[in-house]
């Protein structure tokens, strides 16, 4: 199948589906009707405040018409060609943050070494830690961040005054 007559018949699904869900018949669109994610209620948190009272909106006439277990008249259900993806500029900007940050997580490296037994020994390191601070840090992007992440010498402090209480 070429690419043409795929694209064709993805568009044509694609509005199929849409029109079967059903959604645009309480003048809905695409992006009221996500799934309220982390993600998403971010995404809508920075959204301008009229597209948000617009969503709000939407929502509440939904709602009435849905319990009054009727449709909205023809001509306010959501047309095809009007139902903009609002929220996917947004989206895209939390969805790489939240990537991002899961990836300063993941990233992270402590800033401790492993030190091995004959070290701790010759070295008079702490006998009960297998990690000892490192004094003289890498220069790494994690430390540019603008958040305290460890106070080194405290770590470094702390750990000295356990070997001496032993």
């Amino acid at each position: 199948m070429s690419g043409a007559a795929s694209t064709g018949v993805r568009a044509v699904l694609k509005r199929w589906m849409w029109t079967k869900s059903g959604f645009h018949k309480y003048g809905l669109k695409y992006h009221d009707i996500l799934y309220e994610t982390p993600a998403v209620k971010e995404a809508v948190r920075r959204l301008p405040q009229y597209v948000q009272d617009e969503r709000n909106y939407r929502h509440i006439r939904a709602l009435q018409a849905s319990m009054q277990k009727v449709y909205l008249p023809e001509d306010q259900w959501t047309k095809y060609e009007n139902d903009d993806y609002y929220l996917t500029p947004y989206l895209e900007e939390v969805e790489k943050e939240i990537a991002e940050q899961r990836d300063w997580a993941t990233n992270l490296t402590l800033p401790f070494k492993s030190v091995s037994e004959g070290d701790r020994l010759s070295k008079n390191l702490c006998p009960n830690s297998r990690y000892q601070p490192i004094s003289r840090l890498p220069k790494a992007p994690w430390i540019r961040m603008k958040m305290r992440i460890w106070d080194f010498k405290e770590i470094e402090e702390r750990c000295r005054r356990s070997c001496l209480n032993e």
